[in-house]
């Protein structure tokens, strides 16, 4: 099988939610955080001597600007150099896509500084002062960020420590710079976060087709691939799933605990909504449970439509979702779950689709029938069948419970968070109804 595939390459929902919109978003919201706050500026303010200070800090920022773009374009012409040939006509065009935004973003932000000094948005900033600061996003900042589109050229050139050595540059060399603007004896974060926002925002946006494959596997490969091919296809894709959710997860733990609900703790919303979250983790558990004993160990070699199967084709990740909704529940916010549910069936829906192809080509005609029959997801309960006997694999039984215990663990983790935020130890960044 020709190339590797990796799980959001084949997901334009996944890569839509998580970075256009969930990242752009992210940088947004520090940006909003951070107007009035930096912790370089009582070190400034103390400073006997501020101008000397911030004359020599703007004359580090020129030499810093200076060797970044230098880099950048060394960089470029580098990997251009590396890609002759027409048969890395792709690989050339995506550089050259990172070079011309690397070049035009900081010209691009010299325009939004000027709009934002423009008499006539004076009412806009009467009627929303907050964005503002937000269109005062540096040009000499955006010089930084623009090491971002390494992060995007290097996924789509699939070279891994291009793309995160990318990421790491970009915000070290566009917080390095901010650090080094000194207006007025003050250091201005919200115009790192709201640089690194627009630049992020156009990046992900212009590499969009070039890391998104519009044309999913199962089409262009899928009636050419071998079973062989496609079990190896689906394997990768399986790992690239847990890896993304554990991510995910990872992420969420880090995060969480700067959330909180918008209700009161004692209030009947809050704990109704923490109690229903508890139940929907363990239906989730239960169901995860239900559905091993009627895949046994069958799993791949018979096609499984009794039981929860007969009235849903993806049971299992049916009662993921529910999980992922009932652990956001534990906050006891109503809105928090649905939320990561989107984001972790933005993950499921690819691959269910790969999944289906691997199907269809191993049992032909029966499971065509079967999925004109059988819902995608939602339940079709008058389709309910059952054997009278069931062989039951006892350790499938006990790898699903196993993985699926840990589910529970949001709950102290959220009371965790609760503790240290009412003792002042962690600051609540965002209310969430």
């Amino acid at each position: 099988m020709s190339g590797t595939s990796t799980l959001v390459q084949r997901n334009s929902l996944f890569y839509l939610l998580t970075q256009v919109v969930g990242v752009t978003f992210l940088f947004l919201w520090l940006a909003s955080l951070t107007q009035d706050w930096s912790p370089l500026n009582p070190l400034l303010a103390s400073s006997q001597q501020p101008g000397h200070m911030a004359h020599e800090m703007k004359e580090a920022q020129g030499l810093l600007t200076g060797l970044i773009a230098a880099a950048g374009l060394f960089l470029a012409a580098w990997k251009l150099r590396q890609l002759r040939g027409q048969e890395a006509l792709p690989g050339k065009r995506i550089l050259l896509l990172g070079t011309s935004l690397f070049l035009a973003v900081p010209l691009l932000m010299l325009l939004l500084q000027y709009s934002a000094a423009s008499p006539s948005l004076e009412s806009l900033y009467h009627q929303i002062p907050e964005i503002k600061p937000l269109l005062e996003v540096g040009a000499i900042v955006a010089v930084g960020a623009g090491l971002l589109h390494l992060y995007f050229a290097g996924w789509a050139l699939n070279q891994a420590r291009l793309r995160w050595g990318g990421l790491l540059a970009g915000l070290i060399c566009a917080f390095l710079l901010g650090l080094l603007e000194a207006d007025q004896e003050r250091i201005n974060l919200t115009q790192v976060f709201a640089s690194l926002a627009l630049v992020w925002l156009l990046g992900s946006i212009a590499f969009y087709p070039l890391i998104v494959n519009p044309e999913r596997w199962s089409a262009s490969h899928g009636e050419r691939a071998t079973v062989a091919e496609a079990w190896e296809h689906l394997a990768s894709i399986q790992v690239q799933r847990r890896r993304s959710l554990g991510m995910f997860g990872g992420l969420m733990v880090v995060i969480l605990p700067f959330f909180a609900s918008t209700w009161a703790v004692d209030s009947l919303v809050f704990q109704f909504t923490r109690m229903a979250g508890l139940g929907l983790v363990l239906i989730a558990v239960l169901g995860r449970c239900w559905c091993m004993l009627y895949l046994g160990g069958h799993k791949g070699s018979s096609l499984i439509s009794q039981g929860p199967y007969s009235i849903s084709r993806n049971p299992l990740y049916l009662f993921s979702l529910c999980a992922v909704t009932g652990m956001g529940a534990l906050s006891g916010s109503l809105l928090l779950g649905p939320i990561l549910a989107l984001f972790v069936y933005a993950v499921f829906n690819n691959v269910i689709d790969e999944e289906q192809v691997l199907l269809h080509k191993v049992f032909g005609q029966d499971y065509q029938d079967y999925c004109q029959r059988v819902p995608r997801l939602i339940p079709r309960l008058s389709l309910w069948n059952s054997p009278n006997e069931l062989q039951v694999s006892l350790t499938g039984l006990a790898r699903t419970l196993r993985d699926a215990l840990p589910y529970f663990l949001i709950w102290p983790v959220f009371a965790l968070a609760q503790w240290l935020q009412i003792n002042g130890w962690v600051p609540v960044l965002l209310r969430l109804p």
